[in-house]
């Protein structure tokens, strides 16, 4: 599965999971293909805000460095420290794999 949009951008510019169309995807959207997929696997309605949440609880539990983790879920932080940081995003999908995919949820 490519996670990532169009390689011949530079990485730093590149989207981790990209729309159908290489772009963003917007938060209308999304809520309604979160459902969707909710929907077909059985489980019950869940929030974006919840799905970050439990992804930083589960990745935290595997070992993931925070700031990335929080990175992944809401950007950098707008404090000086963030504007001079770069993070690769070989980095961030390492932070975002380490969660286990089996983790009981339902």
């Amino acid at each position: 599965m490519v996670l990532i949009s169009d390689t011949r951008l530079p990485e730093d510019r590149r989207i981790l999971v990209p729309s159908r169309r290489g772009e963003h995807r917007r938060a209308p959207v999304v809520r309604g293909q979160l459902l969707e997929d909710l929907k077909l696997l059985g489980m019950r309605s869940r929030r974006g805000h919840d799905t970050r949440r439990t992804f930083i609880r589960l990745a935290l539990a595997e070992g993931a460095d925070r700031d990335k983790s929080a990175w992944v879920t809401h950007g950098p932080n707008g404090d000086f420290v963030s504007l001079y940081t770069t993070v690769t995003a070989e980095s961030l999908r390492a932070e975002v794999a380490k969660p286990r995919s089996n983790s009981g949820l339902r």
